[in-house]
């Protein structure tokens, strides 16, 4: 083998099937993947083999030259250059002994016992306990001896059970919920695919370099131009995780992470929103040239972000943007969080009303809704699509809302002692959908909201954009995945907490250097990664299949049947995707 052979050999071993071997393999593979490289650098950067196992084995070695380890490095580079491999590792094989686990009966009572076990529960103490009380004691007549602690370690793996880190990735509860998976497919996976197809889009190949490709619009269509809204906050002193210490020394965080900064914006295949000034040049939060909204809110600060603040950044967003895409069309892409599906002052909103007809709010008498229509499931024949009024004159001849329950018996609705609103944090079995799955008997409130005037009002934010000629969509609930602004605060955190902040002052200037840092390109790889896992879930894959296929393919914005492909033929050899 050539000295490029081993290393790419080497190479192979350690990112597909490093799981296989014991840690002594694992190590000496890394040494000669070292020492490989150090013999295949160029010109005046190249040593010697014996130079290069030297400097290997001194930067492996804590407390002397390394010699004999730089003897047994350029010992296994020859063998592996000979035999196409290295030596297997004979401490700890038991060559001539047995396992219990060479029982069939005792290998599925093990297994048996261990998929028993509630889900993140495992603990190899537990299992050790369970096999030298349990499993042997009733499968073995004669025990010669119980199984150690370092043994039902080695045990777990070969029962298919490995060690895994949690990650922050995915919201699991109530992520598979049957609404959440009927809107994301029957709703959101179906509109998101119809608008993409109307959008330009970027594909990155292998070299780095990226291609346009423009959409093929049906006549009288317009381009349409994608962008992904989320907010988040900064610490003015956080700091990194991760720090690098000597042993004598410590490092106490602080008791406070410093005051807040509170960004809010949206981002897209084209970037930011925001154009230049009348000089060519981009300045970064110019409220009248950028979308980017950032406060500073608290006690002596600004007052804290809420819908109207929204509903004035959303206003000026859209300025921006019929200035920077003249007869384009935004569409605007919000999670389902409760403060942009609000609604304001006159919506019909059924949570909103009160149980009988009035009300104070704020000291004046509360506003009423503007009127609606009495819907298809109207009791009447012959009313339904006719106007119904919900105010009526009160005895000083003003005008004041009606009731949910006087709305609901002009609708024909009437269930005698059914209480108004259950308690504030109720949560409810049966999602509001129209029309209703079945008949809601919850309370007179979440009733009315099911009638179709009532369930498809839009939000204040929907109502905004819309009547700007405009789209809104909304991100299924628990999908954080699917859009690509939290990979960008992700980014921008990282950096913002690198840099040392000396004043408040100091940390609002830091936080736009962090967000300015994340190029187009980068926004790009986080959108185009987001398009790949709505791909995968249009495809129906489960979700480990789908983090799998995703980390995968990269640059593309869609799965391969090729990456399908090998994550199949991978499980039919029982191997993990990695």
């Amino acid at each position: 083998m050539t000295y490029q052979e081993v290393l790419d050999d080497v190479d192979i071993k350690l990112a597909q099937i490093k799981d296989l071997y014991t840690l002594y393999i694992v190590a000496d593979l890394y040494l000669l993947r070292q020492y490989t490289q150090q013999l295949l650098k160029p010109g005046q950067y190249r040593l010697g083999r014996i130079d290069a196992s030297l400097l290997v084995a001194s930067s492996n070695h804590r407390f002397n030259d390394g010699k004999i380890l730089a003897r047994r490095i350029r010992g296994l580079f020859n063998y592996y250059r000979q035999w196409h491999g290295i030596l297997l590792e004979a401490r700890g094989s038991k060559r001539d002994g047995i396992s219990y686990l060479d029982n069939e009966n005792i290998f599925l009572a093990c297994r048996t016992w261990l998929i028993n076990q509630e889900l993140g529960t495992i603990l190899p103490n537990d299992f050790l306990n369970a096999v030298n009380q349990e499993i042997l004691p009733r499968l073995l007549s004669i025990i010669e001896r119980p199984i150690a602690r370092s043994t039902a370690y080695l045990w777990l793996p070969r029962l298919g059970f490995y060690r895994h880190e949690t990650k922050k990735g995915l919201y699991v509860d109530g992520y598979e919920r049957s609404d959440v998976i009927q809107y994301r497919q029957e709703v959101f996976l179906p509109l998101i695919n119809e608008l993409l197809s109307y959008t330009v889009q970027y594909e990155e190949d292998k070299a780095g370099i990226w291609h346009t490709i423009q959409p093929s619009l049906p006549i009288g269509v317009q381009v349409y131009v994608m962008y992904f809204y989320d907010k988040s906050c900064f610490y003015g002193f956080d700091y990194k995780k991760s720090l690098w210490l000597a042993d004598s020394q410590q490092k106490m965080p602080g008791k406070s992470k410093g005051r807040l900064i509170h960004d809010s914006e949206f981002i897209g295949p084209e970037g930011h929103i925001r154009v230049p000034n009348n000089k060519g040049i981009f300045i970064p939060d110019d409220p009248d040239l950028d979308a980017r909204q950032i406060i500073y809110p608290g006690s002596n600060g600004d007052p804290w972000w809420d819908t109207k603040q929204l509903l004035v950044q959303v206003a000026r967003t859209l300025d921006i943007f019929e200035q920077k895409y003249p007869n384009y069309i935004a569409v605007l892409i919000f999670d389902q969080s409760s403060v942009y599906a609000s609604h304001g002052e006159g919506i019909l909103n059924a949570f909103g009303i009160n149980k009988i007809p009035g009300g104070i709010e704020k000291g004046n008498i509360k506003p009423y809704r503007r009127d609606t229509y009495f819907p298809p499931e109207y009791t009447i024949p012959g009313l339904q699509g006719t106007i119904q009024v919900l105010w009526q004159l009160n005895p000083n001849r003003e005008r004041e809302p009606k009731g949910v329950e006087q709305i609901l018996i002009e609708r024909g609705y009437n269930i005698p002692g059914l209480r108004f609103k259950y308690p504030k944090g109720t949560k409810y079995t049966i999602p509001l959908e129209y029309p209703p799955a079945i008949e809601q008997t919850y309370c007179l409130a979440r009733i009315l909201s099911n009638y179709k005037d009532f369930f498809e009002e839009k939000s204040q934010i929907e109502e905004l954009i819309t009547e700007r000629g405009h789209k809104a969509v909304f991100l299924p609930k628990f999908h954080c995945e699917i859009n690509p602004i939290e990979m960008y605060w992700g980014y921008s955190k990282t950096r913002f907490r690198q840099v040392k902040k000396v004043s408040f002052l100091d940390a609002k200037v830091k936080v736009v250097e962090a967000l300015e840092a994340c190029s187009i390109e980068t926004i790009r790889r986080f959108c185009n990664r987001t398009f790949r896992w709505m791909d995968v879930y249009r495809k129906g894959l489960s979700i480990k299949q789908a983090a799998w296929c995703v980390k995968k393919q990269k640059r593309h914005r869609t799965i391969s049947k090729k990456v399908i492909d090998e994550w199949d033929n991978m499980q039919k050899e029982g191997k993990e995707g990695s």
